[in-house]
């Protein structure tokens, strides 16, 4: 008799656990279970994380300087662990061209959890050259966005769709991001705060994302650009953007507690 309650315990332990969802990126963990974020962790109030993807870094770092941001470089392959450290997380124009994108391909989950548990994401042009077609999507954002890099000057002055908007509220169209991409493919969550007037192609897109808020705008910084947009919208995709402090009482799925531990 013990010996048969013996055999029989390993199979009630294993009817007591509960069902997981499936292990759908074939990573050996559950992609459904939630741990708590780790009781120490704190997002430093207004600290300003710039990626160094290459290309037009430093057109965003002066100009955020000439309006009192401190700003720090982070490496391009900067992981969950590190984007944490920062309340805003900027990804300048070229993220998301050819030879970019594996890098932030690999990430998205890193990005997606970052936003999650309350980081403010700004997702500058992704400028998808060299891709086929010369179009891409932009995994790294939790929400569908596919683009194509031509542009339309005439799309110069943009328009505001939406004037209530903490970015855009009591300021022309004029201050704000031209549609150097074009967005062909869109998902539903995303909401729409100016756009091209003549093809009607969104230049600065927000939308919130568990915590967290994110910001997409297809225009270059360099202040010699065409249309180049006003200081106006640097500081307003800023403060509008800046994530929050501490946020332990949010959850990570285990793949965001694998990262943040690795």
């Amino acid at each position: 008799m013990l010996k048969k309650i013996m055999l029989l315990l390993p199979v009630l332990a294993l009817m007591a656990l509960p069902v997981l969802a499936a292990d759908l990126n074939n990573d050996g963990l559950d992609d459904a279970r939630e741990f708590p974020v780790p009781a120490n962790y704190t997002k430093v109030d207004g600290a300003i994380a710039i990626v160094d993807v290459g290309t037009a870094v430093g057109d965003y770092t002066t100009r955020l300087q000439s309006l009192g941001y401190t700003v720090t470089a982070i490496a391009a392959d900067s992981d969950l662990e590190t984007l944490l450290d920062y309340a805003l997380v900027i990804l300048p124009v070229g993220h998301g061209d050819a030879g970019n994108y594996p890098t932030f391909d690999g990430l998205s989950l890193d990005y997606h959890t970052y936003v999650e548990t309350g980081g403010g994401l700004w997702v500058g042009q992704p400028n998808p050259w060299q891709h086929p077609g010369n179009e891409a999507t932009v995994t790294w954002v939790p929400y569908l966005l596919h683009v194509q890099n031509p542009y339309n000057n005439g799309d110069c002055p943009v328009a505001i769709v939406d004037d209530t908007h903490c970015i855009t509220a009591g300021y022309p169209g004029a201050d704000f991001s031209f549609p150097a991409d074009t967005v062909d493919e869109m998902g539903p969550e995303w909401d729409v705060l100016v756009e091209g007037p003549l093809t009607g192609s969104p230049s600065v897109l927000v939308a919130e994302y568990g915590a967290g808020k994110i910001l997409v705008e297809f225009g270059h910084p360099s202040l010699g650009s065409s249309c180049s947009f006003d200081d106006t919208a640097m500081r307003q995709y800023v403060e509008c953007t800046l994530g929050g402090g501490s946020v332990a009482t949010q959850s990570l799925t285990l793949d965001g507690v694998k990262a943040l531990f690795k």
